[in-house]
């Protein structure tokens, strides 16, 4: 919780959850589609030392007719990161903290796990190489600006969503 308060409050730089988490939306976008609009809330609800939303929850609908409900915050004490995607063959639970991918399919009808490794210091190498390969001209993109921008855009209806009261369909500019 510790680590939140000091990343996420607008003060020191951050966004609030709902920017300084936003890795899930880009999830969603690469393992279910583009998503064509949003209804949700954000909010401070805990006693932390934060001047922006500490909780943001919101359904999106994407392009293919799938559903999805996304819970980001930083109030739970226990350190939990998670990703679950229910189809009609089958389910995929990820978990970001141990590291591992679960699987249920219709045909198998057992759950099957598989735990990985990510080397977050060596992720960030790279993204620091390619942002440096870009300014001396190279174009060693990792993501591009667009796929940036259509997170954003999710971002910024959730918001428009949660002032005006309604379903914000996307993308917001055409």
């Amino acid at each position: 919780r510790e680590c939140c308060v000091d990343g996420c409050s607008p003060t020191l730089g951050g966004g609030g959850v709902i920017l300084d988490v936003s890795h899930e939306i880009n999830y969603l976008n690469w393992l279910v589609g583009n998503i064509c609009e949003v209804k949700g809330y954000f909010e401070t609800l805990s006693d932390l030392e934060v001047t922006s939303d500490d909780i943001s929850v919101f359904l999106c609908r994407f392009d293919n007719n799938a559903i999805g409900q996304v819970h980001l915050d930083m109030i739970q004490h226990e350190n939990t990161r998670n990703c679950k995607i229910i189809g009609t063959t089958g389910t995929l639970e990820f978990d970001f903290i141990t590291g591992t991918l679960r699987f249920f399919t219709q045909a198998s009808k057992k759950w099957e796990s598989i735990k990985y490794h990510v080397n977050f210091d060596e992720v960030y190498r790279n993204e620091l190489r390619a942002f440096v390969n870009n300014c001396m001209g190279n174009k060693d993109k990792l993501i591009s600006g667009r796929v940036g921008k259509v997170t954003m855009d999710v971002i910024e209806a959730v918001r428009r969503s949660h002032q005006f009261g309604t379903a914000i369909r996307l993308p917001l500019y055409n």
